[in-house]
């Protein structure tokens, strides 16, 4: 999910079982006491960034020390727009993930170095024989 993070949550609305009609829905079964770890370096990791981004007005910044406590943790579900396309490619699947709020992608696309090499090849003869081609009539202009 962080890969196609931020989702943005000031309009979010009190779930309506209309929502999901013909759609799938998972639930990510994690309880609270398993996601409390993580969540909680999400949060220090968020507060001590939005910290170093409000010191950029000033010349020079330095944290010297730092002493995050995270209290009142309590777990709600929500239900975000996430696409999920898995492609097989030469056997080997390719997951995309698509945040349905922003369109951000999030995935490892599937190269062919062959066809990457014969297209770098082919774009430098191509090059290479324009060059030699405007080259020559611009000296047979001169």
């Amino acid at each position: 999910m962080e890969g196609i993070e931020p989702y943005d949550f000031s309009e979010i609305k009190d779930f309506a079982l209309e929502y999901m009609s013909g759609f799938l829905a998972e639930k990510w079964d994690v309880d609270e006491i398993k996601a409390l770890p993580y969540m909680k370096t999400r949060a220090e990791n968020f507060l001590e960034n939005s910290l170093r981004q409000s010191g950029q007005k000033y010349a020079s910044f330095t944290m010297k020390s730092k002493n995050i406590a995270v209290n009142d943790v309590s777990a709600a579900y929500s239900m975000l727009p996430v696409y999920i396309l898995t492609n097989l490619y030469k056997g080997k699947p390719h997951t995309f993930i698509l945040n349905g709020q922003t369109g951000k992608i999030y995935g490892e696309t599937p190269y062919d170095y062959l066809k990457m090499v014969l297209f770098f090849i082919f774009l430098f003869i191509s090059t290479l024989i324009v060059s030699i081609i405007t080259g020559g009539l611009i000296n047979v202009l001169s």
